[in-house]
């Protein structure tokens, strides 16, 4: 409801030529349409150009007078280092939105980090909603360069005189990402140059297919939701394991998540499976958790809750993803 100039953005800023080049462009965007722009720095700690990168964005942030924000974390799990990291960096993000009272984050993302998420997803199997890949916009995140070549973004650096940092650990092949993007693409594209706009068709695809069942939502609640309100939600169980496992997964995080004001965390398809041989099995009185929300079964419905809205606790299941 409100007009750009009334906005504020907070940019992930890495010091890479990626969010360079955004900074660059929301500057000079900023001088027609007088939004509020911050910048977030999040230092990795995880080898010595991380504080070489951090003096290097507190320099540019005092040249240009925009206000920076600096976290410092710590990945210990570095088997998982990305997945660790982003969700870290989300809590902070999410954090300063929150303190601040600032409207969106933006993200560097592009169209080549897309391409490697998609190309990932079909590696692991994962379903078809995974392969939707990195969402142009998700809760209160925006990705406003995740249509633009990476080849685009070099050029338009170059044109421009950006200055930017390299991280030497971008080609580090033993992060799994980093051998997607320097072996195993490039040596696809030898052999099949349509690749790039293969995967990005099954992204399309997939989007327009979220898309369709995201806005039968509010069809499917009135087919299964028998009572709710702001603390619970009685469900229809019987009209409920007619939905496909797709729309009892979006069912969860479109509507019963927003009804309820409880952020569920992404599930596996083997977690969802879990859920619907509950409903299928589980008997009166017992219960299925989905982190702190809990979910009650009788006979023919579905009692959904937070965790702190029962006080007393009997027979249950407690599923971990």
């Amino acid at each position: 409801n409100k007009g750009i100039g009334e906005m504020s953005f907070l940019l992930a800023l890495s010091g890479g030529i990626d969010s360079m080049v955004l900074s660059d462009l929301l500057i000079k965007l900023q001088k027609d349409y007088n939004y509020s722009l911050f910048f977030i720095h999040v230092n990795h700690n995880y080898n010595n150009l991380c504080n070489i990168m951090e003096k290097f964005v507190i320099e540019y942030s005092e040249k240009i007078n925009v206000q920076l924000f600096i976290e410092n974390i710590s990945v210990s799990d570095t088997d998982n280092f990305e997945s660790t990291s982003r969700v870290m960096r989300h809590k902070i993000f999410n954090n300063i939105l929150s303190k601040y009272k600032i409207d969106n984050i933006l993200t560097a993302h592009h169209q080549n980090d897309q391409i490697e998420t998609i190309f990932m997803k079909i590696e692991d199997g994962a379903d078809w909603i995974s392969k939707v890949g990195i969402r142009r916009k998700n809760d209160k995140i925006r990705r406003p360069m995740l249509d633009m070549e990476k080849e685009k973004i070099m050029s338009y650096a170059n044109i421009n005189n950006i200055k930017w940092i390299d991280d030497p650990s971008n080609m580090d092949t033993s992060f799994r990402r980093n051998n997607v993007r320097l072996n195993k693409i490039p040596k696809i594209l030898r052999k099949n140059q349509e690749f790039k706009s293969d995967i990005l068709n099954i992204s399309k695809k997939n989007e327009d297919k979220l898309k369709s069942i995201v806005n039968k939502i509010p069809t499917l609640k009135n087919q299964v939701v028998i009572k709710d309100d702001d603390e619970f939600i009685l469900i229809n169980k019987n009209e409920f394991l007619l939905f496909s496992l797709e729309e009892i997964k979006l069912f969860f995080y479109y509507y019963i998540e927003k009804k309820i004001n409880y952020k569920i965390k992404v599930k596996s398809r083997s977690f969802w499976l879990q859920f619907i041989n509950f409903m299928n099995y589980g008997k009166t009185g017992k219960s299925f958790f989905i982190d702190e929300l809990r979910i009650l079964v009788n006979r023919n419905s579905l009692f959904v809750c937070k965790n702190t809205f029962i006080t007393e606790i009997d027979r249950e299941i407690r599923f971990k993803d």
